[in-house]
């Protein structure tokens, strides 16, 4: 019993935290596309909106990364 109650909570723990990673990814693509992109490489000044959402999952799931890189300029 006390294995399952603690499995259970580890598991419910994993994906809230799971789930706060890709709100803060869904918030950072938001500001990277809007601001950080054009900071980050010059020649995605004039891109269209297919171009920003095909970027979409990546950087969401990649924004501690792409963070980085925005941070050491």
């Amino acid at each position: 019993m006390l294995f399952t109650t603690s499995f259970t909570f580890l598991l419910e723990f994993l994906i809230q935290a799971f789930a706060v990673y890709l709100l803060a990814g869904v918030f950072f693509y938001l500001f990277f596309v809007f601001i950080g992109m054009k900071k980050l490489d010059e020649s995605t000044r004039n891109t269209n909106i297919w171009f920003k959402i095909i970027i979409g999952p990546a950087s969401i799931y990649l924004w501690p990364i792409l963070l980085y890189k925005l941070l050491k300029l």
